[in-house]
C-alpha cells in the first residue's frame, strides 16, 4: 500500500489530496478566483496538516495532466516536477477524462467526457472501465459534424462542465441524451494512480508531466504570431 500526494488543477476548483495506505483520503479545495500559484501552495500546506504526514512520507505524486486550463495544469506540473526532483517521489500523471469518469462514482462501463469547450468544439473522451481501472479508448478535438464517427451504439453518458457549447447540447437535447455534469477531484486522481500501482508497481521514476492542451494555448499563440 502507498501514501499518495495527488493535485488536481486541470479545471475551476482544484484541489489537492492525500491517500494513506489505509485507503484513508484528506482533500483540500482551491477556491475558484483564487491565484493558483497561492491557491495550491496553501492547500498542500493545508492537506499535510490534515494527514499528519511529512513530505518524506509520501511515495508517489499524481496529477492529472490534461486536457484542460493553461495557467493550472502549468501550475500543476511545475509544483509536481518540482517535488520529485527534490524528494525523489515517482510521478504518475492521470489523463483529466479519467479523472472525470472516476469521481462521476456511475456504474457504467463507457463514459463520454466533454471539456474545454470553446466556440462550437470541445474535447471529448470515451472512456472504457476493464476490471476496476479506466481507460480512455479515444479521445479528439470534435465539432457536432464529428459526432456520429465517435459515439458507440446505445445511449451514451456524457459528462460536461458549463463550457460545452450550445450547438452540443442541442445535439444532445434532440438525441435525448442526458448531460451530467462532471466534477474533477484529487481524491479521484489519487484512486487512479492506486489502481496503477496495484498493477504495476515498476514505474520509473522522476518522470516528466507532459500536460495535454485540447488547442494551442492562447498566450503562445498570439506569441508566436509576433
Amino acid at each position: 500500500m502507498f501514501t499518495i500526494l495527488a493535485v488536481e488543477m486541470s479545471h475551476a476548483n482544484g484541489s489537492v489530496a492525500i491517500k494513506l495506505p489505509s485507503g484513508t483520503c484528506f482533500e483540500k479545495k482551491i477556491g475558484n478566483g483564487v491565484k493558483a500559484d497561492i491557491g495550491l501552495f496553501d492547500a498542500v500546506v493545508g492537506v499535510f496538516k490534515d494527514a499528519g504526514v511529512t513530505p518524506d512520507s509520501i511515495q508517489h505524486l499524481a496529477v492529472s495532466g490534461g486536457p484542460g486550463g493553461f495557467t493550472g495544469l502549468r501550475v500543476a506540473s511545475t509544483f509536481s516536477m518540482t517535488f520529485s526532483f527534490l524528494t525523489g517521489v515517482n510521478l504518475i500523471q492521470i489523463p483529466t477524462p479519467l479523472v472525470a469518469a472516476q469521481a462521476s462514482g456511475l456504474p457504467c462501463k463507457d463514459i463520454y467526457v466533454a471539456s474545454c469547450g470553446k466556440r462550437d468544439t470541445a474535447w471529448y473522451a470515451r472512456c472504457t472501465k476493464k476490471h476496476k481501472n479506466w481507460l480512455i479508448d479515444n479521445q479528439k478535438l470534435m465539432q457536432v459534424e464529428d459526432f456520429g464517427f465517435f459515439f458507440k451504439g446505445g445511449t451514451p453518458v456524457v459528462l460536461a462542465d458549463q463550457h460545452l457549447p450550445t450547438s452540443h447540447r442541442d445535439y444532445f437535447f434532440d438525441k435525448e441524451i442526458n448531460v451530467l455534469s462532471s466534477e474533477y477531484s484529487a481524491i479521484a486522481t489519487a484512486e487512479l494512480a492506486d489502481l496503477i500501482l496495484k498493477d504495476d508497481t515498476k514505474l520509473s521514476y522522476n518522470q516528466k508531466i507532459n500536460v495535454k492542451y485540447p488547442r494551442k494555448p492562447e498566450a503562445i499563440r498570439l506569441f508566436g504570431d509576433q
